[in-house]
């Protein structure tokens, strides 16, 4: 009679849970720019407002601006009414998310960087998984420290876009119109960055800030 043996594999792993879990929202000022509000917060990190926590999230929230109603108020809204024939006008706020683990060595203080990395347009837009090959071979070729990414549904070739396009911190809404949607990855980055040369990734067209069409994407 034959015998059957069956050898397990046993793993053994151990997961590591924070001992706080916060968040902090930043408020753009009028006209500032992405850009210029992740400035705003690595400024705040740098002052050592987050010393012994590690920061493992940033996403952009964009929230209902009411006429009247205090800017401190923005960021404790959970839910949001967009009014039929009534433009809707928002803010986008940057939320923090952090962590602390006892018993680690408390990480250094974050130089938070970002860049942005949009679809090509060329009589049609660039797929996402074309994008997502893009980024990959730019997070691998410059070697950045990566702390979070996020994707950004963006308005293109109205309100504050059509000046700032993606940049743009303050959007509405167009009720009696469409509205053509790009989807704009922000790569969050500790420390700064320089581009690799043009002959190992080649850069990528200007981005369109206007479109004809009315294609949702």
């Amino acid at each position: 009679m034959l015998g059957l043996i069956i050898a397990v594999c046993r793993l053994r792993l151990k997961f590591e849970y924070p001992n706080f879990l916060g968040f902090k929202d930043f408020i753009p000022q009028h006209g500032q720019t992405h850009t210029e509000a992740v400035g705003q917060v690595s400024f705040w990190l740098q002052q050592g407002s987050l010393r012994g926590y590690q920061v493992t999230n940033i996403q952009t929230v964009p929230v209902k601006e009411k006429s009247g109603e205090a800017t401190s108020n923005l960021s404790i809204r959970s839910t949001y009414t967009e009014h039929s024939n009534s433009n809707t006008y928002y803010i986008k706020i940057l939320r923090i998310y952090y962590v602390k683990y006892e018993g680690f060595a408390p990480p250094p203080d974050a130089y938070l960087t970002s860049k942005a990395f949009y679809p090509t347009y060329s009589e049609v837009y660039e797929t996402a998984s074309s994008m997502r090959s893009r980024i990959g071979a730019w997070v691998a070729t410059t070697g950045v420290k990566l702390i979070s990414i996020e994707t950004v549904p963006t308005r293109v070739g109205h309100s504050e876009e059509r000046r700032l396009g993606y940049e743009a911190m303050r959007t509405h809404n167009h009720s009696d119109r469409c509205e053509t949607w790009e989807y704009i990855v922000w790569v969050y980055i500790d420390g700064e960055y320089a581009e690799p040369p043009a002959n190992v990734i080649r850069p990528p067209p200007r981005h369109v800030k206007e479109v004809d069409d009315c294609a949702i994407l």
